[in-house]
């Protein structure tokens, strides 16, 4: 729990027949949470998809928006990056994970190829997606650019304490 939401301290790792995802070099035992990594990354239509669903099934839950992330922001102002991102496998400064947010350094796909990988971590939005690194004050954020299927990227839910 942090502030008025409460985060999944992974990020999502979920797939059906009707909700696809991909993994880095399509392997889902290394990169997977089975794998104990990043778990799946999403393209702008496997996230529409998975949206519906989680509306659909899980209505207390939510996949996070670009205003979720700057409610963290502005509730953890400029140590955002170093206390939301893990304390290993970051290429330079790692995090402290003071809230057990666990957040991992998991790049992106872009054509099936895994980038920023121990740079970064990405987090897919609605609207684009958000990116943060330890040494960031705050997030990042980007818009459409990004909504094709030959990008993807992570996703966190977080629910909203009523």
């Amino acid at each position: 729990t942090i502030g008025s939401q409460i985060w999944m301290a992974e990020n999502l790792d979920y797939s059906d027949n009707i909700i696809t995802c991909s993994y880095p070099n399509n392997d889902s035992t290394t990169y997977g949470y089975n794998g104990l990594k990043y778990g799946a990354y999403y393209n702008k239509n496997e996230y529409d998809n998975l949206s519906s669903y989680i509306q659909a099934n899980v209505p207390s839950w939510h996949l996070a928006t670009v205003s979720d992330f700057q409610v963290l922001d502005s509730l953890l102002g400029s140590s955002v990056g170093i206390d939301l991102c893990s304390t290993s496998g970051w290429s330079d400064t790692q995090g402290n994970d003071a809230y057990n947010f666990n957040l991992k350094p998991t790049g992106y796909i872009r054509n099936n190829i895994l980038n920023e990988e121990h740079n970064s971590a990405l987090l897919r939005t609605p609207v684009g997606h958000c990116w943060i690194e330890p040494k960031f004050t705050k997030f990042r954020y980007w818009s459409n650019d990004y909504n094709t299927t030959y990008y993807k990227f992570p996703v966190r839910l977080v629910k909203d304490i009523t």
